[in-house]
């Protein structure tokens, strides 16, 4: 089975965002990809109702959370879109969390990746120093930009001056970052890259 990673933003997602999230989680199921994110609001949420919006249960079958149980809980309609989810998760906090998405990762074709705030960029971050030294076997992450608050461009500022050519690995993981518009995403999910 095909498989993906979500991360993104949680309480800070703009309506592109969340718009974006949801086309993109009808995507998944029409081309058959199980997806494995935190849990929570913004483009979680909205990818997870977008993944039913067809079939519930094909849906709810093809989502996995993973939460941590020291985070604030969502609110109650949030919790109801995850109510019969298949496959939750719960573990003790986010660091366990973000090694279980890396390890998830060994076994997913992509990673979608919205703009978002500290937690984002703490999971990029840390799949970036998971596959530090065998980087070619990372997914490719696929940003989409819909909605982009000037998050990529900050991102790119703090991750570009790291590129150093005796660090050979940095490089491809860079390139592994790929900003896409939503329906770019979509036609990636269906055709490959």
């Amino acid at each position: 089975m095909k498989k993906t990673i979500l991360i993104g933003a949680n309480s800070k997602a703009n309506t592109q965002q969340c718009d974006a999230s949801f086309e993109i989680g009808k995507a998944l199921v029409e081309y058959n990809y199980k997806t494995v994110h935190g849990g929570g609001d913004g483009v979680m949420v909205q990818c997870t109702k977008g993944m039913q919006y067809d079939n519930k249960q094909t849906g709810d079958d093809l989502t996995c959370i993973i939460w941590p149980d020291n985070m604030i809980p969502e609110k109650e309609e949030t919790l109801k879109v995850y109510e019969n989810v298949k496959e939750k998760i719960r573990v003790k906090d986010i660091n366990t969390r973000i090694s279980l998405l890396c390890e998830e990762a060994k076994t997913s074709d992509y990673i979608i990746m919205f703009g978002g705030g500290i937690g984002t960029i703490h999971e990029l971050l840390s799949f970036m120093v998971h596959y530090y030294d065998h980087a070619k076997d990372m997914p490719d992450i696929l940003y989409c930009s819909d909605g982009d608050d000037g998050f990529i461009t900050r991102l790119l500022l703090l991750l570009i001056p790291l590129n150093i050519e005796t660090r050979p690995y940095m490089d491809i993981l860079l390139r592994k970052l790929i900003i896409l518009k939503s329906e770019e995403i979509i036609d990636v999910l269906k055709n490959g890259l």
